[in-house]
């Protein structure tokens, strides 16, 4: 047990957990702070620490909670004072974006103060098929109690106009392979859209659609892009179509097989051979 005032060793290793940041608590606690709170099961031997990419969401949180949630560099730079000797980065950015990118370039401006850093991937690499694979196993058993012969669960990611976005795809590709033919894929910014999600619905026989983000927390866009009550949400789209809704508002941070791909992927940065290694 602790008392007031005892002393707390400071770890020379770190977990840095960077993710874009929500202003929901309870979202963020259930989908980023179990993904933390796992990590710091697992590697008790390193510090986890959070730190947010977009400085809207840090603002927010802390004009509503009061509570102050370090940018990249905030954290990189209390890292250095601490006389941390490795830091492990592990984004929870879906996919290759532009805030993955501004991340990287954050964390290598401290190449030259702490000597080893290591920068893992977007959560779901596009060189790995076995990330897909898991992802896509986790998400056929995580809705398996909402599927049935008259309902489809489509899944809403975010999307992106980078090639990284052909993730998306590949990930309907695996369900299809594997049999999972009532589970579709679409995005909000980018291919497919709501609406070629639709067109593929309407080749069917179902009466029920099943709305859940594709998307590391339930956030903004699953609140009121995918579930809201205006008329270009999915929510509205679908209804219009004649379907019956419902919407998870679940992020997929709150799936256990997916907090457990997270800790592989830290694993496999902890066990990597060098300084500066992406894996």
């Amino acid at each position: 047990m602790e008392f007031a005032g005892q002393y707390k060793a400071v770890k020379k290793k770190k977990i840095l957990v960077v993710s874009f940041g929500t202003k929901y608590q309870e979202t963020r606690e259930n989908t980023i702070g179990a993904i933390e709170r796992k990590l710091g099961k697992v590697f008790s031997d390193y510090d986890v620490h959070r730190s947010f990419t977009s400085q809207t969401v840090i603002r927010l949180i802390e004009q509503a909670e009061g509570m102050k949630v370090d940018s990249v560099s905030e954290a990189m730079e209390s890292f250095v004072k601490e006389g941390a000797e490795q830091v492990v980065v592990l984004p929870t950015h879906f996919m290759d974006g532009r805030e993955y990118h501004k991340l990287v370039e954050q964390v290598q401006c401290f190449q030259n103060e702490i000597a080893d850093i290591r920068i893992g991937s977007p959560f779901v690499r596009e060189d790995s098929e076995e990330d897909k694979k898991d992802v896509c196993r986790a998400l056929a058993t995580f809705t398996q109690k909402y599927r049935d012969e008259k309902t489809a669960v489509c899944l809403m990611g975010h999307g992106t106009d980078v090639k990284a976005n052909r993730i998306y795809a590949r990930m309907q590709e695996i369900f299809r392979e594997s049999g999972l033919h009532d589970l579709y894929i679409g995005t909000v910014e980018a291919y497919p859209k709501a609406e070629d999600v639709l067109r593929q619905l309407r080749k069917k026989q179902y009466s029920r659609v099943v709305l859940e983000p594709l998307m590391i927390v339930s956030g903004d866009h699953a609140i009121h892009d995918m579930a809201g009550d205006g008329e270009a949400s999915w929510k509205s789209l679908f209804e219009k179509e004649g379907y019956e809704v419902d919407c998870v508002l679940k992020g997929m941070g709150e799936i256990v097989e997916i907090r457990d791909i997270f800790v592989r992927h830290a694993e496999e940065l902890i066990r990597s051979s060098g300084n500066g290694v992406t894996v």
